[in-house]
Formats: C-alpha cells, structure tokens, sequence
C-alpha cells in the first residue's frame, strides 16, 4: 500500500468532488489539510470510536467527554446534550432552522445547503467544520 502525504490524499479525495456532494462542500472550502482529511473521516465514519472499531470486531469501552454516557460517534457529534447546545447556539446567531439529524454527516449538509453570499457561504463552509474539530 502506498503511504500518502497529507497533499496528495488531498488531490486524491478533491477528484472526486463533483461526484460527492460533501466533498463538494469540503474541497471549496480554505480549510487545512488536515482538518479537510478529518472531515473526510467524519463523513466516512473511520474516526475511532468505539462503535466504529466493533464493526471492525474490536470491543472497547467508551463515554462521552461531556456527559459520560455511552459514547459513539453520532453522540459525541450530533446528540449529545451539551453538543446540541452548541450546534443551537450556532444555528440561532447565523438563523439556520434548529432541526433534529441522526448523524454528522446530516448535521454538516444541513448546514452547507443554507449557502447563499459569498461571504456567508465561507462561514457556513468553515463555521460547522470549526464546531467538529
């Protein structure tokens, strides 16, 4: 297997963009490679949490940082009570519709759909990959 650098996994997952939406969102956006790749893993759900290495038969115990129920990834994400706060608090300043999503991923392209100025659509490209990081 090939080792990448950060640049070229860059290149590699850019090709594809107009064949994936979020990847659309993420490549447009003047982000870090770094934070571009772990966008690409939250997308693709091969950051390592707990539920995420079970369904690779590895069996770890996990809590959430913030509340210390069982953490998985769409939780610590998305569901988590102190999590949805912050994602509200976001959404009520820059008047994004508060809905309820069942994962990152959804949470992000609700977000990426409201684009509209240009200015406006920088924040709302960065603003939700910010709030992820």
């Amino acid at each position: 297997m090939k080792n990448f650098l950060p640049l070229q996994l860059m290149r590699v997952l850019c090709q594809n963009r107009n064949k994936i939406k979020s990847l659309e969102y993420i490549c447009s956006a003047q982000i870090l490679i770094k934070v571009l790749v772990f966008l690409w893993k939250l997308l693709n759900r091969f950051l390592p949490f707990a539920n995420v290495l079970l369904e690779f038969g590895f069996a770890l115990p996990s809590k959430c940082y913030f509340c210390n129920s069982l953490g998985s990834l769409d939780h610590f994400f998305v569901h988590c009570h102190y999590v949805k706060n912050a994602w509200g608090r976001f959404e009520s300043i820059i008047s994004i519709l508060r809905t309820e999503v069942s994962s990152p991923s959804h949470k992000l392209q609700s977000w990426w759909l409201h684009l509209s100025s240009s200015i406006e659509e920088q924040l709302m490209l960065l603003l939700p990959t910010l709030i992820c990081w």
